[in-house]
């Protein structure tokens, strides 16, 4: 590649890496052209960042999307030579607007111990979701976290549906103790490795983990990555499952998987929320758990075919309490009036976490 390559390319830096000038142009003129004077040795590879784009993406990138910048600030270099850097670059790339059928599961060397409120977790470090905030707060969800911390006692069952990274599963078994009981349902069967493995890490007898998806429904469905950790259900059809971008998980109803009781009720799936509560309506209303719950109306909608309105009235129908989680400490505001709550919240992309209790 020619100097006036790389400085048509430089130009089209993020915003951040622009600013920085004749510095920044200059490191990666020397990172790149130092790197194409050295041989490759046996066992290495190497792409140039077009050549590993065009093998990510063979059918073209995504319209709008600049990914190549992303990919430039990631690899901080024209050049990729190593798994670890592809596995950066596929993590913080991959997603509904940018999906690709390429992916590398983490080894030993990807892995980080990260220590948060009093529980070791064993997190993938390319995760550019939920273990990325694990690994640089400590924590995860304050709000949630704090609220958790108040709910759950010693001797509970807590039914953490949509486990991720186990954050929230070893964070329960922690506060139920022994004699308590936490069951963590996770589809993505990487986050499943890393749960598995803080489980083992922290001696966590009392976890049972389902590696599968609930729905209403027993059969099957079509899940893909979301970004890094996170993962949802996407569309179904035959041309869709063709584009090799997802996986075919099992799903159960809840109430297939287990009897109780349950006492406390994580759920975070992605918008898939209705269609779990669906597939748990006998458990919840004969033991009547308490809930915590995220809630955006666009992603009910798109994943449930649910709106907010349906999701949180199926609670009330059955004799629950609404309540928004402050992000400020956790501490719930109830929610009097529906129609005023729903009338406020203009923007359909809005999450919040709501605390459902059994009144």
């Amino acid at each position: 590649m020619g100097r006036s390559s790389l400085r048509r390319l430089a130009h089209r830096l993020p915003a951040p890496a622009r600013r920085t000038g004749s510095r920044a142009r200059t490191r990666i003129y020397r990172n790149v052209l130092g790197r194409q004077r050295k041989a490759s040795t046996p066992g290495q590879f190497s792409f140039s960042l077009n050549e590993l784009l065009n093998f990510l993406y063979p059918e073209g990138l995504p319209e709008g999307l600049f990914l190549d910048e992303l990919a430039l600030a990631i690899a901080d270099s024209l050049r990729v030579r190593d798994l670890d850097t592809v596995r950066r670059i596929l993590a913080a790339l991959d997603g509904p607007s940018a999906p690709t059928p390429v992916q590398i599961r983490f080894g030993p060397r990807d892995l980080t111990d990260v220590e948060a409120n009093g529980t070791m977790f064993v997190l993938d470090r390319a995760d550019c979701s939920v273990a990325k905030e694990i690994i640089e707060q400590q924590s995860y969800e304050p709000e949630v976290t704090a609220l958790l911390s108040e709910l759950l006692q010693p001797g509970m069952t807590f039914v953490d549906i949509g486990a991720n990274v186990g954050y929230f599963t070893l964070l329960a078994s922690r506060l139920v103790g022994p004699s308590g009981r936490v069951i963590a349902v996770e589809p993505f069967s990487e986050n499943c490795r890393s749960i598995l493995m803080s489980v083992a890490r922290n001696g966590a007898t009392n976890v049972t983990l389902f590696p599968v998806a609930l729905d209403d429904r027993s059969g099957w469905a079509h899940m893909a990555s979301h970004i890094g950790s996170n993962a949802s259900f996407v569309p179904d059809q035959v041309d869709q499952i063709a584009q090799a971008y997802g996986t075919i998980v099992p799903t159960f109803p809840l109430d297939q998987l287990m009897l109780g009781p349950v006492d406390v009720m994580k759920i975070d799936v992605e918008g898939a929320e209705g269609r779990a509560v669906s597939g748990a309506a006998e458990l919840i209303t004969k033991h009547r758990p308490i809930v915590v719950t995220e809630v955006s109306d666009a992603m009910l909608t798109l994943r449930s075919t649910w709106s907010m309105r349906s999701y949180i009235e199926w609670f009330m129908a059955k004799q629950y309490s609404v309540s928004i989680v402050d992000r400020n400490g956790g501490h719930p505001e109830r929610i009097e009036d529906l129609e005023e709550l729903l009338s406020s919240w203009s923007d359909p992309y809005r999450i919040e976490n709501f605390l459902l209790l059994p009144e």
